[in-house]
C-alpha cells in the first residue's frame, strides 16, 4: 500500500491524463488522485477520437474471476 502511495505522489499533475473515446480514463489513475489531493479543480486531458489497440492487458486478480 505504501508503495502505491509513493506512486501518487511522485505523480505527474502538469502531465495529461488520457481518456478513451467515450470518455473513460485510460491512464493517468495517479495523476487524477494526486491532483484530487492538491485540491485541484482542473487537470489536462486528452481524449482520442477513436481507441488505439491496448499496450497491455492485465488479467483480473483472482478474487474478481468468475468461479468455473
Amino acid at each position: 500500500m505504501a508503495e502505491h502511495a509513493q506512486r501518487i505522489y511522485d505523480a505527474d499533475v502538469l502531465k495529461p491524463v488520457m481518456l478513451s473515446a467515450k470518455g473513460h480514463l485510460l491512464d493517468g489513475f495517479h495523476r487524477l488522485a494526486r491532483a484530487y489531493l492538491l485540491g485541484m479543480n482542473e487537470i489536462a486531458t486528452v481524449q482520442f477520437t477513436q481507441d488505439p489497440e491496448p499496450d497491455r492487458i492485465r488479467p483480473l486478480p483472482e478474487w474478481l474471476r468468475a468461479p468455473e
